[in-house]
């Protein structure tokens, strides 16, 4: 894809995107690396590769290139990558995939490599960090992600939802293998348990069950994006059971639309936590004390302005385009470069 050069960055240099789950649905690395891409692609040409049969293939905004599928047990093929159609001005992997980087090096060889790593001090901002290719690690520098939400969605609920109006959602942790629509997970029946007279929403594998009074109420299904954030949206507080590894997706979309959120300790969404946008739990019983504490207005009310402060660092794509070519502007810099949280 050839992107607009025009404002942030410098000059029309084009970057490559090496993602392994590029395209794979739910996988929250390969949704942060097209609107990474995405962002990239408004300062210059993009190219991105991924594992599968050499070629181009049709993928909205992006022509994607295949380099070949991998062998059994490997997200990359051995050989096979492309010779360097560059000058590149930067190649962006996956932060966590150490083949992707040694594949980089052969794209191109005098780029700098930046990973599409964790959380930061901004909060739970996805960041780049600059990996060893050759010289000096170049440290940590905070983008952000352009995570985006649907104003339709707060606007009216959930049409399965019927008469209920004051919930609590819970995102499940459970695979289909372990699931029980009778049954639902420990944390739900405790929480279904300890406030009867209030009604509790599970989404478990694309299904939706309202819950109250240790009884399933109703059953529906949760189709689509937008299914989800009419749930998210009119919730008095999201509890994500297994937050996406990387930032969270659905907690940030909860932050998003002004919903309290609670989040395990240790989750790829701790960073929402640390920003002061959601409350940490470590087991059951923290669980539902953070639940109780969500009654106070002043709990809740502090979550809000918490989140809101971070919708620059999630919700603002012009915002996102300006620090990314900040970012690839110093890539080949020294070592010297921002700290986490550096300014938008």
């Amino acid at each position: 894809m050839t992107g607009s050069p025009g404002s942030p960055g410098v000059g029309p240099r084009r970057v490559a995107v090496l993602s392994a789950d590029w395209g794979m649905p739910g996988s929250e690395a390969g949704f942060a690396a097209r609107v990474l891409a995405g962002a990239a692609s408004r300062l210059g040409p993009v190219d991105v590769f991924g594992p599968w049969d050499p070629g181009r293939r049709a993928d909205g905004a992006f022509d994607p290139q295949g380099i070949g599928r991998p062998p059994p047990g490997r997200r990359w093929p051995p050989e096979g990558a492309p010779r360097e159609q560059g000058p590149y001005r930067a190649v962006l992997v996956d932060g966590n995939d150490a083949h992707a980087v040694t594949l980089a090096a052969s794209i191109a060889p005098r780029a700098p490599v930046l990973g599409i790593g964790g959380r930061t001090l901004a909060g739970m901002a996805a960041c780049l960090d600059l990996l060893p290719t050759s010289g000096p690690v170049a440290g940590r520098i905070a983008v952000g992600l352009q995570v985006p939400v649907h104003v339709l969605a707060s606007e009216r609920p959930h049409l399965e939802l019927g008469p209920v109006g004051d919930y609590l959602l819970v995102l499940s942790d459970r695979s289909p293998a372990a699931s029980d629509p009778a049954t639902p997970p420990e944390p739900v029946a405790w929480l279904v348990a300890r406030h009867p007279r209030r009604h509790t929403v599970l989404v478990e594998n694309g299904m939706a069950s309202v819950w109250r009074s240790r009884s399933c109420l109703r059953r529906f299904g949760v189709h689509t994006r937008m299914d989800l954030w009419r749930l998210v949206a009119h919730a008095r507080a999201t509890v994500d059971l297994g937050p996406g590894p990387l930032f969270g997706r659905e907690c940030v979309e909860s932050v998003r639309y002004g919903v309290p959120v609670v989040v395990p300790v240790g989750s790829g969404a701790e960073g929402l936590a640390q920003a002061g946008a959601a409350l940490r739990v470590d087991g059951t019983a923290a669980l539902l004390d953070a639940v109780e504490a969500l009654d106070e207005p002043a709990t809740a009310d502090r979550l809000r302005r918490a989140g809101a402060a971070l919708d620059r660092w999630t919700g603002e794509p012009v915002l996102l385009v300006h620090r990314l070519a900040e970012a690839l502007d110093n890539a080949g810099l020294s070592s010297r470069s921002p700290e986490p949280g550096w300014s938008s």
